[in-house]
């Protein structure tokens, strides 16, 4: 499957996410919105989806490799 979806503001851009201690890193593809935790060490983005996640609301802890989705978006009524 070949994916032609482009990084735009409507898709969302990559965002990298680097260990600085240990070197290793993740790309989290097609972001529209994401924040830091103020205090913690915790992750929440908002992606558009990719090969990898559905679309939603994430919640990354930094410290392990737990990735939970909080919510993913209404389904469209579609009639034809």
């Amino acid at each position: 499957m070949i994916n032609l979806k482009k990084a735009s503001t409507k898709n969302g851009y990559h965002v990298v996410v680097r260990n600085l201690s240990s070197g290793s890193q993740d790309t989290i593809k097609y972001v529209t919105d994401y924040r830091f935790a103020e205090e913690g060490k915790t992750l929440a983005f908002i992606t558009t989806g990719d090969e990898v996640r559905t679309p939603g609301v994430y919640i990354q802890e930094l410290t392990s490799v737990n990735l939970s989705r909080y919510s993913q978006p209404k389904k469209e009524n579609t009639r034809e």
